[in-house]
């Protein structure tokens, strides 16, 4: 028989964020490419459309491998911080939680008791690392022009329910899912001192938008319909069912790809529904055809 050589990489290589100055989104925003230069050659893992204004992710467009992700290397592969290139403040300062507990003290008075030691909000990935197969690509998504404010509670609960139900998705066909994923709106919170709905942002003056929903759009060639998972950003929502703003198919979504979608109507762990992208995209963003840029080979549905 052969005998097969496998070598070891002496080091592992560094992603780079490139900004290519194409407009995407409708002209909305301009894609970032994170990905490595290696000899000479530029080898994209994926895609951001950044909004620079306002230093928002418009969305994040990646493939899953459905051969192998069900093999991704699961050993600690987190870096010890995030890359700064692409956005324009210190978010580092913005994310911890004492900082967050003078903006909300500043925004609902001192006796505020939304942000806690257990309550606040985290650097919610935008592609998640762990669409990824090897450590090297999974520190590539360890941008801040990846990630968005997430409730943690939302972020650890019924978001990471779809994120893995994707990845099952992917593995059960055993081929490429192209995945887009993005925020919408602003989140608004109820404030006791004013009795009216407030906007929340990280930052002073309106910098960086904690987002209402997160959403996550799913294709592949042999489905019927493009699905949309969408996930409310607000885990202090009293009764989320009146939030869905288009019809919800998860039953036949969850049922058709065995899928457990039990705990999505669970308002705590951030409410979530599905959508056909020709709904989803008629009812929230309202602008003609559909805005994401699709690799090459790759078509909507009818």
């Amino acid at each position: 028989g052969k005998t097969i050589c496998v070598q070891k990489c002496k080091s592992v290589p560094t992603s780079q964020l490139w900004q290519n100055g194409t407009i995407c989104a409708a002209a909305a925003g301009v894609f970032y490419e994170v990905g490595f230069s290696l000899g000479g050659n530029w080898h994209p893992i994926f895609k951001i459309c950044f909004n620079p204004r306002d230093q928002r992710t418009i969305y994040s467009r990646n493939l899953i491998n459905g051969f192998v992700v069900k093999n991704r290397v699961r050993q600690d592969c987190r870096p010890s911080s995030f890359k700064s290139e692409g956005v324009r403040y210190n978010l580092d300062h913005l994310y911890t939680k004492a900082t967050q507990r003078t903006r909300f003290e500043a925004l609902f008075g001192a006796n505020q008791n939304i942000v806690s030691e257990y309550i606040f909000l985290a650097r919610g990935h935008i592609a998640p690392f762990a669409d990824f197969i090897f450590c090297y690509e999974q520190y590539a998504t360890f941008y801040y022009a990846n990630v968005a404010p997430e409730w943690q509670v939302v972020n650890a609960g019924n978001w990471v329910r779809v994120e893995n139900a994707v990845r099952k998705i992917a593995s059960s066909k055993q081929s490429d899912v192209l995945v887009f994923t993005g925020t919408l709106g602003v989140l608004q919170l109820r404030n006791p001192l004013t009795s009216r709905d407030t906007s929340i942002y990280l930052g002073v003056n309106q910098t960086i938008a904690v987002p209402k929903w997160f959403y996550k759009v799913v294709m592949h060639p042999s489905f019927a319909i493009d699905i949309v998972f969408i996930t409310l950003n607000n885990p202090f929502a009293r009764n989320a069912v009146g939030v869905e703003f288009c019809n919800n198919i998860c039953s036949r979504v969850c049922y058709q790809h065995s899928l457990d979608c039990s705990k999505f109507k669970d308002t705590n762990k951030g409410y979530t529904f599905c959508c056909e992208l020709k709904d989803f995209w008629a009812k929230a963003i309202r602008v003609g055809r559909p805005y994401y840029e699709l690799p090459v080979g790759w078509s909507y549905k009818n």
